[in-house]
Formats: C-alpha cells, sequence, structure tokens
C-alpha cells in the first residue's frame, strides 16, 4: 500500500500565542499599545510594573474648613476661625496666628518666603516667623490727616496730629497732600524716634521744604501684583494691568520704592508684551513670568545687573498658575495644549497620553516622585497622578483640591475643606470602589505564519490569566465587553488572609474586546497573560 500524504495546508493555522501585559498607564489616543488604560479610579502606580490602589488620604486633625495651605516647618492653613462666623485666620501647626486687627479674606492664597517673613498674598500681609508671638502685619502702612513741620536742614518731620508708629528705618514713603508741592515726594527714613521721623539726606538732596502742613499723607505702598513669588531674598511679582514686573528691596518686602544706585535696592521694569500674566515662578537663578503663550525671563544678582528676556512658547494656562510645581529643578505647570515639563531652555509636553484633555482651574503638587493635578476637565473635577519615575499617568478620583502643600516626604491637600495627607502609608478602605477599564484588544494581526506573505489572520481566544493579591475584605471582579456588546461579569475573586490569587477569564472569538476590573478595598494586579491562538484570515 502507497503512501498517503495528507493536503499541505499553505499556513500554519492553530498556532499557540501568549502575551504578558504590561501596564501602561492612561492612553486616551489612538495609537494605544496593549496594556494601555482608557479609565481608571483609586488606583496607583506606585508599584510598577504592577498595578495596586492609591494610598489612603489620611486626615489631619485640628483645622476647621480650610481654604489655603502651605508649609514653612510645619502646616500654615488658612481656615475659618469658627463654623458659625465668617472669621478667616491662620493656624500654624497647632498655633492660632493674632490677627493684629487685620481681616483676611477667604480669596485663593499665594504665599512666598522672604527672609523671615512668610507673605500672604493678595491680602498684603506677612507673618514673621522669627517672632515668639506670631502675628499678622501689614506689607504697607498708611496715614491720613498728618499734621506736622519739616525741617529741611535736619532732614526731619516732627509730627503734631497722626500715628507714625507704624514706619520704621529704611521705608521709603510717599508723602503727599502739602500745601508746598516740593514735598510731595518719596522720601527714605532714617530713624523714626517717637513723633520724630528723620530722613535720609540721599533722599532729600536739598530738595525738601521747611514749614508746616496739616493734612498729610505718609504710605508705604505696595504695588498691586497679580502673582508673586519669593527668589534670591526678595518678593517679586507682576501686574497685568500695568505690565510691569516688581522686586522688593533686598530681604524686605515691604519696601519696593528704593532707588538709591545700590544692589540693595527695589527694582521695577515695564515688559514690551499686553497680554495677561498668568503666573510666575522661581526657577534655579532666575525668575520667570509666564503668559499663556510668553516666558519673561529675569537673570542678575542685583538691580544693576537685572535683564529680562522675553520668549515665544508654551506658557501657563490662565486660572492655572497653582499648577506650577518644582521638582527636582523642573517646573511641571499646565498649559494651553496639556502638561508641561520645564527644565531652562523648551518646554516639553508630558501629558500626550492624555490625547485632547483640557485642563482648567490647575492645582498642582508633588511628594518628589509624583506629580498630583487636580483640575477640571470636560466640566468635571478630576484628580490625576504623572509617576515622575515611569513616565505613567492615571486617574485617582474627582477630587477637587485647592492647594497642597509638601513636607518632607510628605504630601498634604486640601479636599472638601479638609486637610489631608494625599501619600499617606495605609491603603484605601475596604469599602473604597476601583476600576480600571483596558483600551480595546482588536483580534485581527499581521503575521507570516508559514506563509511566503503577510497576511491577515485572527486570534482565536482561550483565556486571560488574573494574578492578584487582595487581602480580607476586598474583592476583584472581572468584566468583558466584545464587539461593543454589553458588559458581562466574567469572573471574580473574593480577598483572603493571605496569598496569591488566580482567575482564568474565557474569551470568545470576537473582533474587538475590552476588558474591566473593578472591585472594593486595596489590591494589587500583579500579572496579567492573553493566551490564544492564531487562527486563518477566514
Amino acid at each position: 500500500m502507497g503512501l498517503r500524504y495528507l493536503p499541505k495546508l499553505p499556513y500554519q493555522t492553530q498556532q499557540k500565542e501568549s502575551q504578558i501585559l504590561q501596564f501602561r498607564g492612561l492612553d486616551l489616543t489612538d495609537n494605544y499599545s496593549a496594556g494601555s488604560i482608557v479609565e481608571s479610579e483609586n488606583i496607583s502606580s506606585r508599584r510598577y510594573p504592577y498595578i495596586t490602589s492609591r494610598n489612603a488620604r489620611e486626615l489631619v486633625e485640628g483645622y476647621n474648613v480650610a481654604f489655603s495651605l502651605t508649609e514653612w516647618d510645619d502646616l500654615v492653613v488658612v481656615e475659618r476661625g469658627n463654623p458659625l462666623t465668617s472669621e478667616v485666620r491662620i493656624k500654624i501647626g497647632d498655633e492660632v496666628v493674632r490677627s493684629g486687627g487685620i481681616l483676611l479674606t477667604t480669596q485663593p492664597k499665594q504665599f512666598a518666603v522672604v527672609n523671615t517673613k512668610l507673605v500672604i498674598w493678595p491680602d498684603k500681609v506677612y507673618i514673621d516667623m522669627s517672632e515668639q508671638t506670631r502675628t499678622l502685619r501689614p506689607l504697607g502702612h498708611k496715614v491720613t490727616g498728618v499734621a506736622g513741620t519739616f525741617d529741611a536742614d535736619a532732614n526731619t518731620l516732627t509730627v503734631t496730629s497722626g500715628d507714625v508708629s507704624g514706619f520704621k528705618l529704611n521705608d521709603v514713603i510717599l508723602v503727599s497732600g502739602c500745601v508746598n508741592t516740593d514735598n510731595n515726594i518719596y522720601l527714605r527714613i532714617y530713624s523714626v524716634a517717637g513723633n520724630v521721623i528723620t530722613f535720609d539726606d540721599a533722599y532729600t538732596s536739598l530738595v525738601l521744604e521747611s514749614g508746616s502742613e496739616t493734612d498729610m499723607t505718609l504710605d508705604r505702598d505696595i504695588p498691586d501684583m497679580d502673582y508673586i513669588c519669593a527668589s534670591e531674598n526678595r518678593l517679586w511679582g507682576c501686574s497685568s494691568a500695568t505690565q510691569t514686573i516688581w522686586a522688593s528691596a533686598l530681604g524686605d518686602p515691604t519696601n519696593f520704592y528704593t532707588y538709591s544706585g545700590l544692589t540693595t535696592d527695589s527694582y521695577v521694569i515695564p515688559v514690551g508684551t499686553d497680554d495677561a500674566f498668568t503666573g510666575c515662578a522661581a526657577y534655579s537663578s532666575s525668575v520667570l513670568f509666564w503668559k499663556e503663550e510668553r516666558l519673561h525671563k529675569v537673570l542678575g544678582s542685583n538691580p544693576t545687573e537685572y535683564q529680562i528676556y522675553t520668549y515665544t512658547m508654551e506658557g501657563v494656562k490662565d486660572g492655572c498658575y497653582k499648577s506650577i510645581t518644582n521638582v527636582n529643578d523642573t517646573l511641571f505647570y499646565v498649559g494651553l495644549h496639556g502638561v508641561y515639563a520645564y527644565s531652562g531652555g523648551s518646554a516639553r509636553l508630558i501629558s500626550e497620553a492624555l490625547g485632547e484633555t483640557a485642563f482648567d482651574d490647575a492645582v498642582a503638587g508633588s511628594d518628589g516622585e509624583n506629580y498630583y493635578l487636580s483640575a477640571r476637565t470636560a466640566g468635571e473635577w478630576n484628580m490625576w497622578a504623572f509617576s515622575l519615575k515611569t513616565g505613567l499617568w492615571v486617574r485617582e478620583d474627582n477630587s477637587r483640591v485647592i492647594d497642597f502643600a509638601r513636607d518632607g516626604v510628605d504630601l498634604y491637600a486640601i479636599i472638601g475643606g479638609f486637610v489631608r495627607k494625599v501619600n499617606g502609608s495605609g491603603q484605601i478602605d475596604g469599602d473604597t470602589p476601583w476600576s480600571l477599564t483596558f483600551a480595546p484588544f482588536f483580534e485581527t494581526t499581521t503575521g507570516n505564519y508559514g506563509a511566503a506573505r503577510a497576511v491577515f489572520t485572527k486570534k482565536r481566544y482561550g483565556k486571560i490569566h488574573i494574578r492578584a493579591e487582595l487581602p480580607a475584605g476586598s474583592f476583584l471582579v472581572a468584566s468583558v465587553r466584545q464587539d461593543s456588546g454589553r458588559w458581562t461579569e466574567a469572573g471574580r475573586i473574593v480577598g483572603a488572609a493571605s496569598g496569591v490569587h488566580t482567575m482564568v477569564v474565557p474569551i470568545k472569538t470576537c473582533d474587538k474586546f475590552e476588558l474591566k476590573l473593578s472591585g472594593e478595598g486595596p489590591f494589587t494586579v500583579l500579572g496579567l497573560e492573553r493566551l490564544y491562538r492564531i487562527g486563518s484570515e477566514r
């Protein structure tokens, strides 16, 4: 009996294949890779390459409804002093700062540290942190209805009516309201002794005229500025109304009109653009003043050396000044087209994976490992986390953060009026829901399975293996949607005291399928493996 031959198939069919799915974070573009996710809630990439639940946001006790937050050796919280009143106060740790008769507003605050002074803006007040009893004090000081006599020979003003105790050595004040208009000038205070003010003769330069005045105004004015920051022991700021950049006198945020030709002087310069400022920040040895599509950079060590350079580039989006965060000498911020990283040259877009997501009213902070971003997207609030190690994005939840503040490795935030530690040591509570949805898997592929040409073939699925850690009280549900049909539950894992759990999810032949994992309580997905066979192109 002759040999019998089976017909030779043109392609190798039913070839077994497997693929380990590597977690790739959010990718909302059309160019995603297997392992990317398109939706997430309460998850984290902190255990990359594993997928795990985010850390718990531990409540920090001892604060009422909070409005603003910063840190200087301790948490500095602007809060409602009494839930039943409109009083606003500041607490540093457990200490309530004395108001000094100053009424704070509930407006969002900006903070800057100059010398020993913590500046609070736009209230134009400061706290001298070196004082044993910390008290709110005004940056500026203005006294009206002052009467007194000028003595040009002694460079003095002897006040007969009006309290001038709020002025100090080296204050530059504007004197106005004088009948003798020659005395309506800026004068620098050399000393204040009781009711006698002596002026620096370098400022008077024989201009001061002797005589009595009855209705003067003495004003240590602080300019109106939209955004502030501190750099090289000066308070800096910018004004869109006047298109001006300001810097205070060295070490003194209470004086902006000191112009005596010294390196300790204050500084002011107009800019040559007319669009609005959107934020400012100190960066290395420079100070950056952002607009939406421009950057004004000030370089130099003192007013005699300052130079300003203007660049056309992606700047800070209007309303997103609180997204500016310095992490390891890189500034992260929200611009018109996404989130950018600036390291001294051009700004680099780092949110490509989020596609056309638009961010508004963004607030951000960092613990040194992640850049946390809370912003309105499509009218809804979302909290995102960008891993500085892996470059992966995840969405944590819908939290609206008012302010972030970092204290060493700990990051704090105001969420819903409460102060919380964002990166707490524990995991989410057992009843906290979480979920992640993978980008669709399309079930045709191009291959050369025993043929001389590439062909389109279909995967004939067998299953997906899932390995996960879940403590007692947690659970995981795997759901599958095939060819845009309905989501159906394909398997469930209930947590136990210890051990690794496995689950097999069957997948039928289809053009595409989607996989969603969801559940409650802490979890870690240790691995996902796709098992399938390659079929023919039919």
